[in-house]
């Protein structure tokens, strides 16, 4: 086994025993994952879909550190420098519909967070988001927030 195996292995089985794991990038996995509170901000219709905005309200729970590029964990995409938390959102049916993976902040979670929909397609009543800690190895999942009509 290799040095960043071996080390990420140490940190993750020393987090899952709760103890305080600090990450070569200076963030902590004993920092607080709270549950997100999310709620509907809105819809903009745009052309072929509707443009559902999500909001998380107690985005000021969460640390910045969460969102910062990791370099050292798994790509998104072509992006080498993804966030540490990734952001998917689902809608009430458990369907993946879009996914986050550079939000720079924990603000961002209550002004960039939007769900595209199919005009075509019969509209969810309700969507749900997921903050996967790639660090860490944690998620969380928010409530299911109505879609407004």
């Amino acid at each position: 086994m290799g040095q960043r195996p071996l080390a990420l292995a140490v940190m993750l089985m020393l987090a899952a025993c709760g103890k305080s794991v600090t990450a070569p990038s200076g963030a902590t996995c004993a920092e607080m994952l709270p549950t997100p509170i999310l709620r509907t901000a809105g819809k903009v219709d745009y052309g072929d879909f509707v443009n559902y905005r999500l909001s998380v309200t107690n985005w000021a729970e969460f640390a910045d550190a969460l969102f910062t590029p990791s370099p050292t964990l798994p790509p998104c995409g072509g992006n080498s420098s993804a966030a540490r938390t990734w952001v998917d959102i689902f809608v009430d049916d458990g369907t993946r519909i879009y996914g986050y993976c550079a939000l720079g902040s924990a603000r961002a979670l209550s002004t960039d967070l939007y769900l595209p929909y199919a005009r075509a397609r019969p509209q969810p009543r309700g969507a749900y988001i997921q903050m996967v800690d790639r660090l860490c190895n944690r998620t969380v999942t928010s409530n299911v927030a109505a879609l407004t009509p």
